[in-house]
């Protein structure tokens, strides 16, 4: 696994330092207000070989990792043994994503991260918005290899977008039906399985765990 030097994005705020300080603590159940610019482009880009990782909350910090053929085989295996149906092949996503974080975590320092914001102020942390692009990134990448045959990967998605408490998710969309689903890894420590639910219950904060 090869992973490039890392480049770090400026946080652009819009508020006075005391009104930010304000929002953040109303803010402590949501998972992050301020995003990195262009932020979409970070998926948008998956490739077959490698993808970009956000870390250290709004995506401040950014590597590139490149996967080796032995590590494409384990996250292709994983594939190859979740069945022909859409069920089946969510459970093998959420596998596979739990996997990439492995893969990545050791490369890039995110192995430390913890499930929602409880490791906040630590290294390698990721809040929602981290965690969406990351995990959208990895559906990107496994589409980019002929490995989704059920699903299309769609666009982020917000809710409470006018609210303290902000969240986002990665979306997956069921083909040939339509129907939507979350995948949705910020509840979950680094390595663990995403949160997969269809999304109207997401935004219906119906998370079960």
């Amino acid at each position: 696994m090869i992973y490039s030097s890392r480049l770090t994005f400026p946080v652009i705020y819009t508020f006075s330092v005391r009104l930010f300080t304000v929002l953040s603590l109303l803010s402590l159940q949501g998972c992050g207000w301020v995003a990195a610019p262009d932020i979409a482009h970070l998926y948008e880009d998956a490739a077959a070989n490698r993808v970009m990782v956000c870390h250290e909350y709004g995506c401040k910090q950014l590597d590139e990792v490149e996967f080796d053929v032995d590590e494409k085989l384990q996250i292709q295996q994983v594939f190859q043994e979740g069945g022909i149906e859409p069920e089946r092949e969510r459970v093998a996503i959420a596998e596979a994503v739990a996997l990439m974080e492995k893969l990545t975590g050791k490369s890039v320092g995110t192995w430390r991260d913890k499930a929602e914001n409880d490791g906040t102020g630590e290294r390698g942390q990721m809040d929602c918005i981290d965690e969406s692009v990351n995990t959208t990134t990895y559906l990107k990448f496994f589409s980019a290899n002929g490995w989704l045959k059920h699903h299309q990967v769609m666009p982020r998605v917000v809710r409470n977008p006018l609210f303290f408490d902000v969240h986002w998710t990665a979306v997956i969309r069921e083909i040939p039906d339509g129907r939507l689903y979350a995948v949705d890894s910020w509840f979950r420590q680094n390595g663990e399985e995403p949160v997969i639910l269809p999304l109207a219950d997401w935004k219906a904060k119906k998370e079960a765990f």
